[in-house]
Parts: structure tokens; sequence; C-alpha cells
């Protein structure tokens, strides 16, 4: 404590005195001893505190997808996953992409995970392959839907597990219910932007343009820490805009997302261009409603501007569009001591 600064808070102290850090299946996920090989709690907050935490961050684990485990200043378990630095010298401006209300306490958070990673082993510490899809990495979607269920009940507070809940309801076509779940982790957690870019996306497949809109906005205010994703959040509300149709509050949107990315509209062209000499339908389907977004509309008929998108969409037949991505089976950790001190950035997830 004396290294530290503080106190520890109660919930930890209480895990440290029980276990001196532990791993959990295949080293998924790495609880920090005092100061052993599961990793040094007593560094990780003083001499080799990655960038880009809160003041009041306390960094007790990690996951093998390079995300960082802390203690927010209520305690709370927060899952931070990117972090945004350059190679080289520390970057005291660097900040993670995304931060997740992963959980409401130390202890419901580890009960939470145990439930939802415990069905997906076997007693001999091998991935149940009856449990995931062909490609091995996205689980099955109806067991997905009710382990969802199951885990939520070990911590109903948790943003994270709300969202994980309105995934798994999406991936079986149940898009209210998805949008239910999401909008409950808004609530939770009104500060990540991805929870309201999925509820956003989930309220236009529901043709609910304005409630829409709104959720879209909120992840763009709550982006502008990335100006480039609050760019594109910005082009997805002015999508909801098109379809109600509101053509001011459509231009305030693209303009904003203009301001922030200048050339998001050109650039968006040219990878839509790039999708149909690769066959991508699925890629130019997600590019099509954002460059639509970007061509006006005045008393039901289209406005033909220069910057209009010209690109045709693929014309071979596409392959079975891929099940969202789930992280891959955790890899093998390197010894500590050639374990690299900077946090590895996850890729960013479908969605």
């Amino acid at each position: 404590m004396r290294v530290l600064g503080r106190p520890l808070p109660s919930q930890l102290e209480r895990f440290l005195r029980s276990w001196d850090g532990a791993e959990l299946f295949q080293e998924s996920v790495r609880l920090y001893g005092v100061e052993n090989g599961f990793g040094s709690l007593l560094a990780a907050n003083t001499t080799d505190r990655p960038a880009g935490l809160m003041p009041r961050d306390l960094v007790f684990g990690d996951t093998s997808a390079g995300e960082l485990l802390v203690l927010d200043e209520n305690e709370r378990v927060v899952r931070l996953r990117g972090l945004d630095d350059d190679e080289g010298a520390p970057n005291v401006n660097a900040t993670w992409d995304e931060r997740w209300l992963s959980g409401t306490s130390l202890e419901a958070w580890i009960a939470a995970t145990v439930t939802h990673d415990l069905p997906l082993y076997d007693s001999e510490g091998e991935f149940v392959l009856e449990a995931f899809e062909e490609d091995g990495l996205a689980l099955v979607p109806n067991f997905a839907l009710k382990l969802a269920r199951k885990v939520l009940k070990k911590d109903p507070e948790s943003a994270e597990l709300h969202h994980a809940l309105g995934v798994a309801e999406r991936r079986n076509e149940h898009i209210s219910e998805a949008a239910k779940a999401f909008s409950d982790a808004a609530a939770l957690d009104p500060k990540n932007p991805w929870i309201w870019f999925d509820l956003g996306r989930s309220l236009l497949e529901l043709d609910a343009w304005q409630p829409a809109a709104e959720a879209l906005g909120n992840a763009a205010k709550n982006a502008l820490g990335s100006p480039s994703q609050a760019a594109r959040f910005y082009a997805w509300q002015a999508v909801a805009y098109k379809q109600q149709p509101s053509e001011p509050s459509r231009l305030a949107a693209t303009e904003q997302a203009l301001v922030l990315w200048p050339t998001l509209q050109a650039d968006l062209q040219k990878a839509a261009a790039a999708a149909v000499m690769e066959d991508d339908r699925d890629a130019y389907e997600q590019l099509e409603p954002l460059l639509d977004a970007f061509v006006a509309v005045q008393s039901g008929k289209r406005l033909a501007l220069l910057s209009e998108p010209t690109v045709p969409p693929p014309q071979q037949k596409p392959l079975p569009r891929p099940a969202p991505a789930r992280k891959p089976p955790p890899a093998k950790r390197p010894p500590v001591a050639q374990k690299k001190k900077k946090q590895q950035v996850r890729p960013k997830p479908k969605r």
C-alpha cells in the first residue's frame, strides 16, 4: 500500500489474501499477484503503469487479447481495449479505444467470467467444439444466447453483459430484444459510444428512425476523443435522418462528420470501389448506406451532386456472410521475462 500510495480496495485485498494472483482458462485471463509470475500488481500500477488510464484506475489483470482489467474509482471492473499509442517513446496523450463497464464488483465479475467460460471447456481443458461454429471463432447462436442470459444473472448491473446479450439476441434475429438489451446497457454505461452505436443500428433495422438518430448522435458525442470514429457515427446518424426524411438534420450530421474527417466521403467511395474489385459484397453493403447519406434529397427526389457516389455494387454472387467474430481461443503467453510491457492493440470487432 505504501508503494501504491493508497489503500487497496477491500475486495481486491480479500482476493489477494486467498490467491496471490491467478491464471484462468488457458491463460485467457490473468489476475496479478502482488509480485510474482502471474504479473505484478505493484509494477502495473507504478513503474510499468500503462498510458491512457484514469487517475484512480487500479490495474489488476489483463487478457490474452491485449485487454487491460482495472478497478475504477468506484471499485467497479472496467475492461480496456485497444491502446491508441505510438511506437517508441510513451505517449502521454494516449487513450484506450474502448472502455467497458464490465462488472459492478470484483467478486461479481469473477463469478460472471467463470460462468461464461466454464461451459466452453471439457474436463481436459480443451474447447468444447460443439459450442462453436465451423470457423471455430463464434459460438453457435442459440448456445450463445442461452449462455448470455445465464451469465447476466451473475451481475445484472454489468453494462458489458447486457451488451453481450444484445449481440446474442441480434445474432438470433431477435432485433427488438437486442435493442432492449442495448438500451439497458446504455443506461448503465452512458459514456460508452459503442453501446449507443449498436443500439442505433438495431433501431435502424426496426425502422425507428428518430430514436436511431438520437442513439447514433450519442455515440458520436461520446467518441469525440477519436475524431475518425465520431465522424463515422455522425455519418450513420445521417443515414437515420435520411430515412425520416429530415433534410436539414441529415445535412447537419454530414457536415459534423466532414468537420471531423474532411475526406470521409472520398475515402468511403475508395473503399466501396475496392469492395467491388474484390467482390466483397458484405463490405459494400456496410458502405452503401453511408455513401448514400451524403446525397441530398429534396421533395422526395435525389439531387445530383458532383460528389454523388457512382460505384456500382459487386455483381458476382457472394459467399454466405460469416457470423460475427468471437475472440479466438487464447494464445499461449510468452514467459514473463519476454513479455512486452506495452499492451497490444486489439483488432476492432465487427459491428
